[in-house]
Order: C-alpha cells, then sequence, then structure tokens
C-alpha cells in the first residue's frame, strides 16, 4: 500500500534542531518544478537561496527521511526564510565533520551534505585544502562534492571519473559545471575545463551521464503533463572507439521535443536512418525551433519536418 507522508513537525521551535543545509542544482530545480505544476503541488517547492549553479536550501532531518522545506511550512511556523537558514546554519556551526576524503595528492570529495552546502554558500571555507591553482568544485551530487585545483589536470580527471561513477551508484545529480570563487561567491564565468581535459573520455562522460539521467526526468515529467507532444528519449551510448556519445530518435514528420543530444538518427517513412550531428541541426533548422525548458529542448515548429 502507500506508504503515509513523513511527519513534518508542527511548530519552527520542534523542527530547529533537525534542521540541516541541503544542495539543489539549478537544473533539478527546474526539472522538479515541472514535476509539481504537473501534480498540482506547486506550493512543496523548496525554499532556497538564489544563488545560480549550485543553490542551498534546509531540509527536516525525520526518523524516517529528509523533508525539504518548502515556503508551506515556513508560512505555518510563522518564520522567515532568513531565520530558516540561520537555524540550520547554527546547527552545521557545532557539529563534526568526518566524510572529507582525498583522492589525489590534492583533490578531495566531501561525502557530507550539509559541509557541502555550507560550502557552497561560503566559499573560504576551501581555503584550509592545499589545491593545484585555484580552488574548484565539481558539486556532482548531495553525496559527493569535489574540490581539486585549476592547474591540476589529474585532479580534474579523476574528480571527472568518480563523479561519474557516484551518479551510476544513483546519487542525487546537483551540477556537474565546474566552479571557481569569483570575490566571495562560486561563479561558473570566470572558468572552465582546461582544453587538456574538456576533450578526455572523463569530462565527457560525466557531463553526458549528468544530462541523460536529468533528461529521462524531465521527459517523464513532460510526458505526464504537456501539450501531448512527444519527448525523445536521449541515450548514452559508447562509440566503437570506446568515447560517450548520446543519441536520440526523431520519426520523420512527427512533432517531438528533442532533448539535447550529440546526434539525432532521423527515421524516414521508408525506414532509412539520417544521422545529423546537434551542430548541422540547429544550423539546418534555426529559423524554425521552438526552445524551452532546463534541460533544454527543441521542436522543429512547422509541418515541414524533414
Amino acid at each position: 500500500g502507500m506508504t503515509a507522508a513523513p511527519e513534518v513537525p508542527a511548530s519552527f521551535a520542534g523542527a530547529k534542531s533537525a534542521l540541516k543545509l541541503r544542495l539543489h542544482g539549478e537544473i533539478p530545480l527546474a526539472i522538479l518544478q515541472i514535476e509539481l505544476e504537473t501534480t498540482g503541488a506547486e506550493s512543496a517547492y523548496p525554499v532556497v537561496d538564489d544563488f545560480g549553479i549550485v543553490r542551498c536550501g534546509v531540509a527536516v532531518e525525520t526518523p524516517d527521511a529528509f523533508i525539504d522545506v518548502n515556503n508551506d511550512m515556513i508560512a505555518n511556523w510563522g518564520v522567515s526564510s532568513r531565520e530558516l537558514f540561520q537555524a540550520a546554519k547554527e546547527n552545521h556551526r557545532g557539529r563534526d565533520v568526518t566524510d572529507i576524503r582525498r583522492i589525489g595528492e590534492k583533490t578531495y570529495v566531501f561525502g557530507d551534505e550539509s559541509f557541502s552546502a555550507a560550502v557552497a554558500l561560503y566559499p573560504s571555507m576551501v581555503r584550509q585544502f592545499p589545491v593545484d591553482g585555484d580552488p574548484v568544485l565539481i558539486p556532482v551530487a548531495r553525496q559527493g562534492v569535489f574540490l581539486t585545483g585549476s592547474h591540476d589536470l589529474e585532479g580534474l580527471r579523476t574528480a571527472a571519473a568518480l563523479g561519474d561513477k557516484l551518479l551510476v551508484s544513483g546519487a542525487t545529480p546537483v551540477s556537474v559545471t565546474p566552479l571557481t570563487i569569483s570575490d566571495i561567491f562560486w561563479s561558473d564565468q570566470d572558468w572552465s575545463w582546461p582544453t587538456e581535459v574538456a576533450a578526455s573520455p572523463e569530462v565527457g562522460l560525466l557531463q553526458r551521464r549528468f544530462r541523460t539521467i536529468l533528461q529521462a526526468r524531465q521527459k517523464r515529467a513532460i510526458d505526464i503533463g504537456w501539450d501531448g507532444v512527444p519527448v525523445a528519449e536521449a541515450q548514452l551510448v559508447t562509440r566503437p572507439d570506446g568515447s560517450p556519445w548520446t543519441i536520440a530518435t526523431w520519426m520523420s514528420g512527427t512533432h517531438t521535443w528533442l532533448p539535447v543530444v550529440d546526434e539525432y538518427l532521423l527515421v524516414r517513412d521508408d525506414g532509412s536512418v539520417e544521422p545529423i550531428p546537434m551542430e548541422k541541426f540547429l544550423h539546418s533548422w534555426a529559423h524554425r525551433l521552438e526552445v524551452t525548458g532546463n534541460p533544454r529542448l527543441y521542436r522543429v515548429f512547422d509541418d515541414l519536418a524533414p
């Protein structure tokens, strides 16, 4: 039968000692919004600080579950989001952080979500870790946030490879965009994977794995609730040379939301299949595309689909 929803503490005083900081990724939040809209539960959207690719929220830890704190809950408790975050930060201060592992000479993974979320709020917390170059944070999953240095090619590859394993194991995705410290915030603006690493199979696989996991979740949410236009499935495959690749099948002449992949397989009426690389698709249909969603989806909006 249905399991009962976990019990939310009735008062802020009752919840206060169980509040934990928690990580949210921009794309998972965008998908959560669709899921909540399709089930009419918009008010369950979590309270998050507004801060870009990685956002910090608060959860109540009950014996059975972590419950994201939403606006309805703080309205019932009669507190502001500021008071909510304040209480969760206080709880964090009094804790021992144990789950920090070294995975390379100057590369680390944080397995403690409350610590990782505090690091997302206060980048200065990572200054104590010696890294090669500027600190780079890759907040792959709630269960594993990676820290290495901007000059550490080996560390970056190691973080990507272990990040991929985490996602395969079912960890909760946050973001695979590397962040560096700009002023007092983490930012994705000032730095991206160095060329030698960006083209590596480790980073290529991590980025594609992250995207296809979230695309599958987005497809489920949209298939339930949208305008009857199906979403094509993004698939992660391995090419003969061993490199990762993503594909989606598109039936000629049909209206379909197409996810971002490396290549579309266009199935024509006579059964023949034409591979269309993503760049070629964007170039050929640029003037006829409708774009929506996060992760992004494309649809050719006239009836002249190829």
